[in-house]
Formats: structure tokens, sequence, C-alpha cells
């Protein structure tokens, strides 16, 4: 009998740890003023990571590199716009990072900070303002207007398509700038660096002047031949696109 109930502790210990853990690994829930509208989430992370990912939902889910995802709320300050339908998150830990993984409805815009860590972004379709003292930015899957920023990191930028009234800026200190477009994709383009080179294999009007191109091999890229920056169309001219880096190359590529 003495051996029965033992058992019976020990099974109950068991589930109950089992049970803890997998609510302790449940992502930190947070709804939107008005769920299903066109909305924002604003991101700004003192020390660690932000990884963003859209989904067809209507929730904001957390998860965290913090063993406990409900100690979210210890760390972070929330606050819901009045007039807006948006989310404002701010993360400050001085003991330890704390990386985040969101998923978020694919339709909002983001404005994402990080002081020490990198930023990335997935399959999102709202407008993305982005900024990373130190760690690159990884952009995949994204279609509408964009400006991102490193101090100390690369950029990383794949747009699945490219409407005329888009808007991209990408801006690196010390870093390189890589950025796919489909080949269709028609824009007017501006880019600079200032001790590094400008790749590409579309075939670009540059308006600027002592210019031209460089075959590179078999490798389908160009290197730009410039004294100052480039000017010029691709397919003619559309969407605005600034590409600046002071230490490092930039690639404009085609998606394949």
């Amino acid at each position: 009998m003495k051996k029965l109930i033992l058992l019976f502790a020990v099974f109950n210990l068991f589930a109950i740890n089992l049970f803890s853990q997998e609510n302790r690994n449940q992502p930190y829930i947070i709804s939107l003023p008005k769920p299903g509208d066109a909305g924002y989430l604003t991101i700004e992370n003192s020390e660690g990571s932000i990884i963003v990912t859209g989904y067809n939902g209507k929730n904001i889910e957390i998860c965290s590199s913090l063993k406990n995802n409900a100690r979210l709320k210890d760390y972070i300050t929330i606050a819901k716009g009045s007039s807006r339908n948006g989310v404002i998150l701010s993360v400050d830990n001085d003991e330890h990072p704390v990386n985040l993984e969101i998923k978020v409805p694919y339709y909002l815009s983001l404005t994402l900070s990080s002081d020490e860590g990198k930023i990335e972004v997935n399959n999102v379709k709202g407008e993305l303002i982005i900024n990373s003292n130190d760690g690159d930015i990884k952009l995949t899957n994204v279609n509408c207007s964009c400006i991102a920023s490193a101090v100390d990191g690369s950029i990383y930028a794949d747009f699945s398509s490219l409407s005329n009234d888009c808007s991209i800026t990408l801006n690196t200190i010390d870093g390189k700038i890589n950025l796919k477009l489909p080949a269709n994709a028609k824009a007017d383009i501006i880019a600079k660096s200032e001790s590094g080179n400008i790749y590409t294999d579309f075939s670009i009007s540059i308006n600027t002047k002592n210019s031209g191109y460089k075959k590179l091999g078999q490798s389908g890229l160009k290197r730009i031949v410039l004294e100052e920056g480039i000017s010029g169309q691709i397919n003619g001219g559309g969407a605005q696109i600034i590409l600046k880096s002071v230490d490092g190359n930039i690639y404009i590529r085609k998606e394949k």
C-alpha cells in the first residue's frame, strides 16, 4: 500500500513538473486594440536580438530567451495606442540580454530598434523602420516601404515584390548592403559607398558621369566603376531606392 501511495505521489509530481514546463514555454500573448485591422508594433530592446515573423493571425505572440516567458512582464513595458491600432513594447534588462522571437499579424507595420543584437523580419507586408546599433539587419519576403539603419552591422534585404510607390532607404556605417529585388522590379536608385565597391547583375541606366561597368568572371555580377556613387534607373524607373555604406560593399541583385 505504501509503495502504491509513493508511486502515485511520484506520478503526480512528474505530471505537475511536465505541466509547469509546458506552461512555462507558452508564448506571451498581447492583443491589439482592434484585432484584424491594420496597425503597428513598436519594439525597443536595450540589449538582445529581435526576430519577427508575420503570420495569418490576430494576436502578437512573444517568446524569449528567458526560461519562463511569463517573466517577460517583469522586463517589458507595454503601451497600447488609443487613437491608432498599435502596441509599443519596451524591454530593459541590465542583468543579461533578452532575445525576442515574435509572431505578428503579417499586415502590421513595424518600428524595431536594438542597441546590441541582430534584427530579423520575415514575411511582413507593412511598412518597416529598423535601427540597430550593434548587429546585422535581415529582411526576408517583405514588399513595402522600408527605412533600415545600422551602425556596426550589415543589411540584407530580400523584397518579394516592389510597387512604384514604394520607398527604400538602407544605410550602414560599418557593414555591407545586400539588396535583392525581383528581376522585373522598376526603380530609381541612388547608391554610394565611401570605401567599398558597388556590384549588380541588373542592367542599370546610370546617370552619373564618369561611371561604367566592369564584368566579373562568370558570376553574372558587374562592378560599377565610379567616382562618387551612382544615380540611375532599373527597368525604366519606379520605386525610390537609396543605399549608402561608409565602410562596406553594396550588392544589388536579381531574385532568382
